[in-house]
């Protein structure tokens, strides 16, 4: 996969993300947490980066966990 914004865009969002929600899907919540969502613990330790940035909301879309079944949904405040 790769990113389809100028890498200082990127850069900007990774580095100086202020927002109260975000709803990433599993590619960008990986590319901007460093965190790579594999399961359930996975997808809750890159939530809770996005929380210790401030983020109050984070809704992390498209996700593919191979610990659980695709109709899953988790929601973490």
């Amino acid at each position: 996969n790769s990113c389809f914004v100028k890498p200082e865009v990127f850069e900007f969002f990774k580095s100086q993300l202020r927002a109260d929600i975000i709803t990433p899907n599993q590619f960008e919540a990986e590319s901007l947490s460093d965190i790579k969502i594999k399961k359930s613990e996975d997808l809750k330790t890159a939530a809770e980066f996005f929380h210790n940035l401030g983020v109050k909301i984070v809704i992390i879309t498209g996700v593919k966990l191979k610990d659980r079944s695709a109709d899953a949904l988790y929601v973490f405040i």
